[in-house]
């Protein structure tokens, strides 16, 4: 099976219900921020525990599922992909967890160790994806569990952060 059909040479692809539009469709950017999203919580994962890698991969899972949402807005096949969310209460567990320990201004400088600075990549991309996600609903009817959902992600991301830092400073002591 070829993987490319150049069907997007002249800046035009496809989109989930049979129809084409250009590449500037604000759908394509936020499918594009999604995919990177996922790609960098891919990253994040390799750095973790068994634990946090499981679960991270379910949030890729929805990832995945929120972009089809995207892809299908517009189209007859809308209502067939739809996103729900789900994971948010589990984010909100993990980030009371991770946070525990936080003390005052627990914001560090991104780079004091390889996972948290990629999970700190990974919320910047977030963050992006929520932006675009919110101009997106401006023309197309966006789930509001995607905003929230999007929104906890970022907040969980940043609580791996600060405590993948912590984490490295508790095992130097």
């Amino acid at each position: 099976m070829k993987i490319y059909t150049k069907n997007g040479d002249l800046g035009r692809s496809d989109l989930i219900g049979g129809f084409t539009t250009h590449k500037a469709d604000h759908r394509f950017q936020t499918m594009g921020d999604l995919d990177e999203l996922n790609a960098w919580l891919g990253m994040v994962k390799l750095g973790v525990d068994k634990d946090e890698a499981a679960f991270i991969t379910q949030i890729q899972g929805d990832i995945v599922t929120m972009m089809a949402h995207v892809a299908a807005l517009g189209g007859k096949q809308a209502g067939k992909h739809t996103f729900s969310g789900g994971l948010e209460a589990e984010m909100e567990k993990r980030i009371d967890k991770l946070s525990e320990h936080f003390t005052g201004n627990s914001f560090d400088f991104p780079g004091a160790n390889e996972t948290s600075a990629k999970a700190h990549v990974a919320r910047t991309v977030c963050r992006r994806a929520e932006r675009t996600l919110v101009v997106t609903g401006w023309d197309y009817p966006i789930s509001h569990e995607s905003l929230v959902y999007i929104n906890r992600l970022s907040d969980y991301l940043y609580a791996l952060a600060v405590s993948e830092v912590n984490k490295e400073k508790n095992n130097e002591e």
